[in-house]
């Protein structure tokens, strides 16, 4: 399936597929005007379905309201394992502990760039995924830059971060 279709609508394309190969194998025992009305509505159904839940191209991009692009962060530690956090919560990490941190994004073909607003640690800020290092301080906020494929619009999300002593 192409990355940039909406997710929900690529479960009603799996289905508007099956249900096409299926009316190929038995439209020889429906009336002949019958299979290439349904035929013909089938494929209408699809191309429809594609050209509206494209991000690239369909119409109702600024109408759906879904611009969000991550779903949550992965947050791995050595002490707490793993944790999974949405974008804007805090998360409590030691002075000295580091920290993986993944986001999972709702699309792919995304660009990502970290930012420590308190100058911490920060291995792969140019990647999406992140080894964090917090600095010597009371907090830190971690922004994420995200430049999504399929002409969505960039956004930034962050992590907020409470480090104990």
């Amino acid at each position: 399936m192409p990355s940039c279709l909406h997710p929900p609508a690529q479960n009603l394309l799996l289905t508007l597929l099956g249900s096409l190969v299926l009316v190929c194998f038995i439209g020889k025992r429906i009336s002949p005007r019958f299979y290439k009305l349904i035929l013909i509505t089938n494929a209408l159904l699809i191309a429809l379905t594609l050209w509206l839940s494209d991000y690239r191209y369909s119409p109702l991009k600024s109408v759906r309201g879904d611009h969000f692009t991550l779903q949550e962060f992965i947050v791995l530690t050595r002490e707490k394992g793993e944790k999974h956090i949405a974008p804007n919560e805090i998360i409590t990490l030691g002075s000295s502990s580091a920290a993986f941190i993944q986001p999972v994004p709702v699309t792919e073909n995304m660009t990502c760039h970290w930012r420590s607003l308190e100058d911490g640690q920060l291995d792969g800020e140019d990647s999406c995924a992140l080894t964090y290092i917090p600095p010597r301080a009371e907090y830190d906020i971690l922004r994420l830059n995200i430049q999504p494929g399929c002409g969505r619009p960039s956004a930034v999300e962050q992590i907020r971060v409470s480090i104990l002593p």
